[in-house]
């Protein structure tokens, strides 16, 4: 699935800039049960975004150019920023946001007390010893997992700006 999200419909863009955010939903099939442990799922949403860039850079006459660009400063999470060949459209860029199938993961799995990042060999705790808690991956994966959190996050600023004429310029 793939929704617009963001600034965009809202019609609160800030000028210069002007990105449409696209969350674009990868699907739980290409998840394995345990790949939210070890930083497989940062591998996997990144082979994903590449797969894409590449899917992408092949439509010439549609894309002039595909880059990778960190989402949040965070460079463990890239997205994709795609500038349109369409000279009417080459003032927009749309940047695409990777985002997981709810039913992919657990959102139980990512409470700031789990631990999903596990230490292996030399130092691979003892036998019984707590694991250390992980709560920045975990809310890392788990801002990716409902798509459907956008949509909601967007229907309520729809309903605020109806009630407050202002809202738009103050967002701007």
């Amino acid at each position: 699935a793939i929704d617009v999200v963001g600034s965009f419909l809202l019609q609160t863009l800030a000028r210069p800039s002007r990105t449409v955010d696209l969350a674009v939903t990868m699907p739980a099939s290409c998840f394995a049960a345990k790949d939210y442990l070890n930083y497989r799922y940062a591998d996997k949403r990144t082979l994903y975004l590449g797969m894409l860039a590449k899917a992408l850079t092949k439509k010439r006459e549609l894309v002039a150019e595909v880059t990778f660009a960190p989402f949040a400063s965070d460079i463990s999470k890239p997205t994709l920023l795609v500038k349109l060949a369409d000279k009417a459209l080459a003032k927009f860029a749309i940047r695409i946001l990777p985002v997981v199938a709810e039913e992919a993961f657990s959102p139980a799995r990512f409470r700031p007390a789990q631990s999903n990042v596990r230490a292996s060999g030399r130092f691979q705790s003892t036998q019984g010893a707590p694991l250390t808690p992980t709560p920045h991956y975990n809310m890392s994966v788990l801002e990716d997992i409902d798509s459907s959190s956008y949509r909601a996050h967007l229907r309520l600023l729809h309903v605020v700006q109806a009630e407050c004429q202002s809202f738009a310029q103050t967002c701007v």
